[in-house]
């Protein structure tokens, strides 16, 4: 009987010590945190322009990145992503340099979000988020194209 309580506390304290471990892991798709990251500066260089108005195309792009952020952040919360990070913005971009910044954001957020995902409940804002990358990053391509005119 002494050797079935020792046995059971070692298992408990192991069990126990596994639980705290895995508290701080990222969860099952880290990319969710860098495709927010992606986003949120994608979203900073568009918007955070002192003495620059935007223009339709680039209002539309941010849009689409807020309603993708909306997206991923709950497929993030689904999988147990801490929400807290908030990215610097660097305002001193030319406004083409700035546009094609954002383009390779978006490239890399979209790669983020496709990303295998085996929890069912987030797939559903994972597609969302994805239709909402693309459009923003046709917008992004219009205001680029516009930028080249200018």
């Amino acid at each position: 009987m002494k050797n079935f309580s020792r046995i059971f506390l070692m298992v408990a304290l192991v069990a126990m010590m596994s639980g705290f471990a895995l508290a701080d892991s990222p969860g099952k798709h880290p990319a969710y945190l860098h495709a927010l990251t992606d986003l949120k500066n994608a979203r900073a260089f568009l918007y955070y322009q002192p003495n620059t108005r935007l223009d339709a195309d680039e209002q539309k792009a941010i849009d689409e990145i807020d309603a993708a952020i909306h997206m991923v952040t709950e497929a993030a919360i689904d999988d147990g992503k801490p929400m807290s990070y908030r990215p610097p913005s660097d305002v001193s971009w030319e406004r083409r340099d700035r546009l094609h910044r954002v383009q390779e954001l978006l490239d890399q957020a979209k790669l983020d979000v496709k990303k295998h995902e085996s929890n069912g409940w987030s797939r559903e804002y994972k597609d969302h988020a994805l239709q909402h990358i693309d459009l923003a990053r046709k917008s992004v391509k219009k205001a680029i194209e516009r930028a080249r005119n200018e």
